[in-house]
């Protein structure tokens, strides 16, 4: 029950297919939002119809007044003769391993400590204090204090 939406469409221009749909609470007298809809224009003011070619409730709820199938609103993209026709190009075949190049797997398998082999420790800037990289989950770039 708390899914369903009502509306109250108001027809405007007949010519232009505009409308504004009030969504109302299921139990009624709550108006939740009014929606001015252009079936011509492929527009909602909530803009989903425009953002994702394909129509919102409100637009649904339109078509139902005007006694149009909504089906006619969705763009061809979302039609499945168009998501089949992707598998119409034919893909090129993965390399066979043997012609892979060689790979001789990590250089190290342990990580390394702070400071061990210049991973940390950057070396001085120009004032003469040192820039330290941290290592892990929060990693940035630190200047050191000068008492360090």
């Amino acid at each position: 029950m708390r899914d369903s939406r009502c509306f109250t469409v108001t027809l405007f221009d007949r010519h232009n297919s505009e409308f504004e749909a009030t969504q109302t609470s299921p139990a009624g007298g709550f108006s939740l939002g009014t929606y001015r809809v252009s079936l011509r224009d492929h527009t909602c003011d909530c803009g989903y119809f425009q953002a994702l070619h394909y129509p919102c409730m409100h637009d649904v709820a339109c078509c139902a007044r005007s006694r149009v199938s909504w089906a006619s609103y969705v763009h061809d993209v979302y039609r499945m003769t168009e998501v089949f026709s992707v598998y119409r190009i034919g893909f090129a075949p993965p390399i066979p391993e043997g012609y892979w190049p060689p790979h001789g797997g990590p250089s190290s398998s342990r990580i390394p400590v702070c400071g061990e082999q210049g991973h940390c420790v950057l070396g001085p800037c120009e004032s003469g204090r040192t820039w330290i990289r941290q290592v892990g989950h929060g990693a940035r770039l630190l200047l050191a204090p000068p008492w360090a």
